[in-house]
Parts: C-alpha cells; structure tokens; sequence
C-alpha cells in the first residue's frame, strides 16, 4: 500500500515525413479500439481535448462539457497533426502525466479522469525530417510534452525506385475496375465493364501477370496441401500472408476479425496485470 501509482497507458509520437500512412494508421488504431477516439489537430484545441466550460442561456448554470481525452477514459485517443494544435500544448501535461484533468473556472473545481493511451502524429517543419537535428527542433513542440510520450517513432521517405514502383502499382489497382482475377472490383462490381478494342466483343480479360498470380497461388495451394497430407484447403502462415490476396472466396482472407481482436484488448484490459520481471 505504500507503493507509487504510476502510469501504465504508454503514450506514443510518430514523426515522420508526409505520404507514408501516418493518420491511415491512427484511423485503423482507433476503429480496432473498444473505446477509441480519433481527431485532427488542426481543427482541434486544448479545451476541445481536455475540458471546458459551458453556460446555458436559457438556466444561466454553467455545465462542463468532456473533451476527447476525457471521452476516451480506460481507452485509447489517436491525434493526427498533433504540431497543428492551435492552442499551447502546456493544458495537456497533466492529462498525459497524472491522467486527470484539473479545473477551476466560473466557482467550479473538479478533477476529471482520462486513463487513457495516446498516439500522436506529427509531421516536421519543412515537410522534411532533418536527422542532424533532435525531434524537439523538427516540430514545433516543447522538451516537457516530449518527456511525456514514453514511445518515439521517426518514419523517413527514404527513396526506393522498387518500393515506389509496388505502392504506385497497389494505389492503381485500389482504383482500378477490374481486380487481378478478371472480377469486377465490390465498389463498381454492378457497373458492366466495357471490352477494349483489342478483345473485340468479349469481356476484358486478366494480363498475363495476372494469370501467373493466380496459377501460383493454386500451386502454392496444391504444394501446402501435399506437406500437410490433408486436403489442401488451408495454408501456413507464411503462404496464407503471401497469397491472401488472391484467394479465390469473395473478400479475401481476413486472418484477425476486429471483432476477435477488440474482444481480446477489452479482455487484457479488465483481467491482465502483467509485472516486470528482474531479466526484463
């Protein structure tokens, strides 16, 4: 009973370059949370994140209304463009260090809980990470805030002529109407596919990369089938990352349903108190 309460919601900062999925990464986090919230820093301020007050005009009685930190309570809150803050970022020390939420205004003093987990994301002055500078000096944020996110993720656009080519070639076929199977794509999958010129009437067909796509999953299917001694219907892991997307069934395989995955965070959260060991 004499221990010290510490804080065991780690926070996180990812800075990086603009362009490589920071706030895709933010949305997937706080959609997959069972109690997750998400905003943008750059409509965001230091009462709309922690707490402020309100008077009714009608009564005259002022209320408080919680802010997203305080809405995200035994959760996770993600901030994109968390350097756009208009306001200063002193209002969220005590937020992220003692998880509560002090406030003295208008005859009012309260305390306000946010045990929460927070992942921020921040792009650097110039649109460009600078690594002979510290993160302190890329964004525009004080050495206190820093010392509070226990986790800093620095994400560099390092130029790759083959990684560029395979995210150029993943965005078109996002966009494109017909999949790699020949299959109308779900978002135009009732809009009918005009034949081009050189398939005459008949329906456009797969390229021929697309065609050995195909034919190596059904290989490395037929493969899988064989080293286990069963029928083939399921892959390895390794297979099953590899070839997911062409997996014959309608909607791919999805190897972790967010169902399953949200249920698992709500169960560690409520059960699971792990302790640090002596090696660890």
């Amino acid at each position: 009973k004499n221990r010290l309460a510490l804080r065991g919601d780690p926070h996180m900062l990812v800075v990086g370059d603009p362009g490589l999925g920071k706030s895709q990464m933010l949305r997937a986090a706080a959609a997959v949370h069972p109690r997750g919230v998400y905003v943008c820093g750059n409509t965001a301020t230091g009462t709309g994140l922690t707490v402020t007050l309100v008077r009714d005009p009608q009564t005259g009685d002022h209320a408080l209304e919680a802010g997203a930190l305080v809405l995200a309570d035994q959760g996770m809150c993600a901030i994109d463009e968390f350097d756009k803050i208009s306001s200063d970022h002193s209002s969220l020390l005590e937020a992220m260090e003692q998880q509560t939420i002090s406030m003295a205004k208008a005859g009012m003093i309260c305390s306000l809980s946010s045990r929460c987990s927070m992942i921020a994301a921040a792009n650097p002055i110039g649109g460009h990470y600078d690594q002979s500078k510290t993160v302190c000096e890329n964004i525009k944020m004080s050495a206190a805030l820093l010392s509070r996110f226990d986790l800093t993720f620095i994400l560099l656009d390092n130029p790759d002529e083959r990684h560029d080519q395979e995210l150029s070639e993943h965005v078109i076929s996002m966009h494109s109407t017909v999949d790699k199977l020949g299959r109308s794509a779900p978002h135009v999958r009732k809009r009918r596919v005009q034949p081009s010129s050189g398939h005459g009437g008949g329906s456009s067909q797969p390229s021929e990369r697309m065609r050995r796509d195909v034919v190596g999953f059904e290989d490395a299917l037929a493969g899988a089938g064989a080293h286990e001694g069963g029928n083939g219907d399921e892959l390895p892991l390794e297979a099953s990352l590899q070839y997911s997307e062409y997996d014959i069934s309608d909607g791919g395989v999805d190897l972790l349903p967010h169902e399953c995955f949200q249920k698992y965070l709500r169960y560690a959260r409520a059960h699971c108190r792990p302790v640090l060991s002596a090696d660890a």
